[in-house]
C-alpha cells in the first residue's frame, strides 16, 4: 500500500453529472469507455458439464463473494462440447459482471474476472476499451447502486442500455492505473488477511475438538468410553443443569421513558445476532435507565453470564456470546452462569459445539424449554484444567479479535480512499 504515501490534494474542478471533478478528467458514459453485452442462457442438458473445464459463472457463484477484484471461481465447469455445439461466448480476464435480472440484481454485487469465463444470461459483462483501465472502471461501478438505475423498484431487472447510459469519472489513463494500484492494494491486504481468519477459525475448531473431549495433549493416559465419546479417565459426564443456574432474561421495556438517557446494557438477540459468537461480548443498541430497572425488577445477569437464544428466528442459528460485563437481557435469551464446580469459559466452549436442533423435537418450531438445556450431557473436567483449556482457546479467539478488528479498520480506510480517489478530490502525484 505504499502508493497511498503519493496523494495531494486537488483544487481545481469543475460540473458534471457526476458532480464536481478536476478539471482535467473526463466525464463520460459507460458505453463510451467499455463493451456491454450480456452471458448465455444456462446449458440444460448434463452432457454440457462432463468433466467440464471451462468455467460458467452464475450469479449464485458471484453471490458467495458478493465483491471481488480477482474472481474466478464457480460451481459449476463446461466441456468443449457444450462451447463447440452452443456456440458460446468467453469472457476476458479483465471483464467486469454486473448482475441485472433475478434476486441478486439489486445487492449490488460486482466482480472482476481474473481469467477468462464463461458467463450467464443474468449477468452484464463489461469490458474495458482502451479508453479506460478495468479495475478502475470496477472500483467505480462498485460504487453505483442498482436501484438509482430503474425507474421501478419492484421488478429487478436492469437492461444494457441502463449500464450504457451510467456516467462515470475518466480520470488519464496513467492516473487510473494508480487509483486501481492503490484500492487493489488495499484488497489484496483484506483478502490475505480474511484467508487468515478463516484458516484460524479452521485450526481453532480442530484444536476446539481435541481439547473439549481428549483433553490437554499429554496429560492424560488412560481413557473411558461414555455416550460422548472417549473421553479422560479423571474426567465426569454430567448434566449442564448440574453445574449452572439456567434462568432467561426480562421481557423488553415497552416504554420509550425507560431508554431516556439510558446507561445499563440490554441486550437483545438482534445485538447477538450481529457478532454471531464472542468470548468478550458486551454490547447492546438500546441502554436503560434507573426507572426501568426499579419499576420493573429487572435482574441484572454477571459478567461471565452465557447467552444461548432460545425462541425466535436465531434459536437455531447457533449464536453463543459470554458477557463480559453485567447485563441486562432479553426473555427471548437463555441465561447461564457456572457455579464453582465448572468454569464459564470452558463451558461456552463446549455450548458452541452443541447444535440446538438436536434439542428440540419439532424443529419447525424454534424453541427451547430451560429444561432442554438443563438436559445437556456435558464433559467435566476438574476446575484446572477447564482452566487450562479455556485460556488456551482464548488464545484464538483474541487472535480472530484482532485480525477482525484489522480487517474492519482496513474496510474504513477503502471506503474513504475511494470516495476521495474516483472523485479526484485526492490525487495521486506521480514521482518522477
Amino acid at each position: 500500500m505504499g502508493n497511498i504515501k503519493n496523494l495531494s490534494a486537488s483544487t481545481k474542478f469543475k460540473n458534471t453529472p457526476i458532480g464536481e471533478i478536476p478539471v482535467d478528467w473526463g466525464a463520460v458514459k459507460l458505453g463510451e469507455v467499455a463493451e456491454i453485452g450480456a452471458g448465455d442462457s444456462a446449458p440444460q442438458d448434463a452432457k454440457y458439464f462432463e468433466n467440464g473445464t471451462h468455467l460458467f459463472i452464475r450469479t449464485s457463484d458471484v453471490g458467495k463473494t458478493g465483491k471481488s477484484h480477482r474472481f474466478g471461481v464457480s460451481e459449476d465447469r463446461l466441456n468443449d462440447l457444450a462451447v463447440q455445439e452452443l456456440r458460446l461466448k468467453q469472457w476476458p480476464k479483465g471483464t467486469i459482471l454486473f448482475p441485472k435480472s433475478g434476486a441478486s440484481t439489486f445487492l449490488n454485487h460486482r466482480v472482476l474476472l481474473s481469467e477468462r469465463a464463461y458467463v450467464s444470461s443474468h449477468l452484464a459483462a463489461i469490458v474495458a476499451n482502451n479508453n479506460s483501465v478495468p479495475e478502475f472502471l470496477y472500483y467505480y461501478l462498485s460504487t453505483i447502486d442498482a436501484k438509482s438505475l430503474v425507474s421501478d423498484t419492484n421488478y429487478p431487472s436492469l437492461r444494457l442500455g441502463d449500464l450504457a447510459a451510467i456516467h462515470v469519472p475518466l480520470p488519464p489513463l496513467p492516473e487510473q492505473e494508480k487509483i486501481a494500484e492503490v484500492l487493489t492494494s488495499v484488497d489484496d491486504t483484506i483478502e490475505k488477511t480474511q484467508q487468515l481468519i478463516d484458516q484460524t477459525k479452521i485450526l481453532q475448531n480442530s484444536v476446539m475438538h481435541e481439547l473439549l473431549i481428549h483433553g490437554i495433549s499429554g496429560l492424560h493416559k488412560k481413557f473411558k468410553k461414555t455416550i460422548l465419546g472417549e473421553i479422560p479417565a479423571e474426567w465426569n459426564i454430567t448434566r449442564l443443569g448440574d453445574v449452572v443456574e439456567i434462568g432467561s432474561g426480562d421481557s423488553a421495556p415497552q416504554d420509550a421513558r425507560y431508554f431516556e438517557n439510558g446507561t445499563h446494557l440490554f441486550i437483545r438477540t438482534s445485538d447477538v445476532g450481529k457478532v454471531g459468537r464472542s468470548h468478550r461480548f458486551g454490547f447492546s443498541e438500546d441502554k436503560i435507565n434507573e426507572v426501568a430497572i426499579n419499576e420493573l425488577g429487572l435482574r441484572q445477569w454477571p459478567k461471565g453470564t452465557i447467552l444461548f437464544p432460545k425462541s425466535g428466528a436465531s434459536t437455531f442459528l447457533n449464536y453463543r456470546v459470554l458477557l463480559s460485563e453485567p447485563a441486562y437481557v432479553s426473555s427471548h435469551l437463555a441465561t447461564i452462569v457456572a457455579n464453582t464446580h465448572s468454569m464459564a469459559e470452558f463451558l461456552y466452549y463446549y455450548l458452541l459445539t452443541i447444535d440446538a436442533k438436536s434439542l428440540v423435537p419439532d424443529t419447525n418450531y424454534p424453541s427451547l424449554r430451560l429444561g432442554d438445556l438443563e438436559a445437556i450431557r456435558i464433559p467435566l473436567p476438574p476446575y484446572q484444567e477447564q482452566k487450562r483449556i479455556a485460556e488456551l482457546l482464548y488464545t484464538y479467539d483474541d487472535n480472530l479479535f484482532h485480525l477482525t478488528s484489522f480487517n474492519s479498520q482496513l474496510e474504513v480506510l477503502k471506503e474513504g480512499l475511494m470516495q476521495n480517489l474516483l472523485s479526484g478530490r485526492i490525487r495521486i502525484i506521480r514521482r518522477e
